[in-house]
């Protein structure tokens, strides 16, 4: 059967309408497809940019250059800003220089990344006790032993806290923890000491 020449035509016109749309939908995925690629190596060109400055941050750290530490480790939070290790690293850096509102700020900032760090938790514990902000100390310290029940500057820490705070019977629980588990460079008998002085 033969079609008619306007039904061939008219079916032509159907078939370039129909390349025209398939053309444009394949342009659409190609261009998406491309953009794609670009945001992830972006992306990753920045983390890996990040990660080299933050072994050079930390390198100037543990060389007790805290400038140049705090220096680097914020470029490398400008390029990775959810970077729990730089944050953690940065707030080591300010706690070195005494400047404990930006090294809490930094800790906080790790851990709203990461919330599982017993040492982040510990360390911004240990800000808010030398602050006398016992509650938020506690607090984090919980949440520390939570996290890694053989933290035991940090069992230690809270069942001082505990005890000063008339928690005698969750510090003498703590304590008896510490007399158990026996650690090195921990002084069992004063420990057993503290937890008399509770009876």
């Amino acid at each position: 059967m033969t079609l008619s020449r306007s039904e061939a035509l008219r079916q032509d016109v159907i078939s370039t309408k129909g390349n025209r749309h398939f053309k444009k939908i394949a342009i659409f995925i190609i261009a998406v497809f491309i953009a794609f690629l670009f945001i992830t190596f972006y992306a990753q060109y920045h983390i890996r940019a990040a990660e080299k400055k933050i072994e050079t941050g930390l390198s100037y750290f543990k060389d007790g250059e805290f400038d140049k530490s705090i220096s680097i480790l914020e470029k490398a939070m400008a390029e990775d800003p959810t970077n729990a290790k730089a944050s953690y690293l940065l707030g080591l850096s300010y706690g070195a220089q005494g400047r404990s509102f930006d090294a809490a700020a930094s800790f906080e900032d790790s851990l709203n990344v990461n919330p599982n760090q017993p040492d982040a938790l510990y360390r911004l514990a240990s800000i808010y006790q030398s602050e006398t902000n016992t509650k938020s100390a506690i607090k984090y310290l919980e949440k520390t032993i939570e996290l890694d029940e053989n933290f035991i500057a940090a069992k230690l820490t809270l069942a001082d806290l505990y005890a000063s705070d008339d928690s005698k019977g969750k510090a003498a629980k703590l304590y008896d923890e510490i007399i158990k588990a026996e650690p090195t460079g921990i002084d069992i008998e004063a420990m057993k000491q503290k937890l008399e002085a509770l009876k």
